[in-house]
């Protein structure tokens, strides 16, 4: 697996590719981890685009709070 959250210079990144497989390990839906993030199923769905898609700090914090558990 490679690295979920990634910092840039301006922003951080997450793989969605990455997100995708951790949240598909965790059982859920787009829309239950949203939920669970504080977000849609639709908002999800854009994190969850292949590549490296840029978030805000506080977005990654979320995610990482949600994938860890």
């Amino acid at each position: 697996m490679t690295q979920l959250i990634k910092p840039s210079k301006k922003h951080f990144t997450v793989d969605g590719t990455e997100l995708a497989a951790a949240r598909n390990k965790m059982g859920l839906t787009q829309i239950q981890f949203g939920e669970l993030c504080g977000w849609s199923g639709q908002s999800q769905w854009k994190l969850e685009r292949l590549g490296e898609n840029p978030i805000n700090p506080e977005k990654a914090n979320k995610i990482i709070g949600a994938v860890s558990g």
